[in-house]
């Protein structure tokens, strides 16, 4: 593991992540609010430690909460969330993830600039949205 990793490792695992939501979270949450994208399936692609579906979480009671990451430390944090217990975390690859029922709201922050191809990870984005 290299110590750039490993840093990004230690920043992501910091507890205090939860309680100062970003600015873009509080953004996606005017816009789906907007929208009406209050209910149904959302999505959170390279979900990390979870923070941003805590947040949505006390927003939109409707929603059903799903999130992905490829670090099983990331998932460990979420996991151990109380208010983020009965959320799907799953472990999977941002370019393979795939459910069986597409969902209504995906979302994807700091993924996309890791990859130097874009187009596979937002194909596989739309891929997992309903129509």
């Amino acid at each position: 593991m290299s110590f750039e990793f490993r840093q990004r490792l230690e920043t992501y695992l910091d507890d205090d992540r939860y309680a100062k939501p970003k600015c873009i979270f509080r953004t996606l949450a005017r816009l789906m609010e907007e929208a009406g994208a209050t209910s149904g399936r959302f999505l959170d692609v390279g979900c990390a430690t979870g923070e941003l579906i805590y947040f949505l979480r006390q927003r939109f009671t409707g929603l059903e909460f799903t999130g992905v990451d490829k670090q099983p430390e990331f998932l460990e944090r979420a996991r151990s969330q109380p208010r983020l217990r009965d959320v799907s975390f799953v472990q999977g690859d941002a370019l393979a993830f795939r459910d069986a029922e597409p969902f209504d709201v995906v979302s994807c922050f700091g993924v996309i600039s890791i990859f130097e191809a874009f187009e596979p990870l937002l194909a596989n984005l739309l891929a997992n949205t309903r129509k």
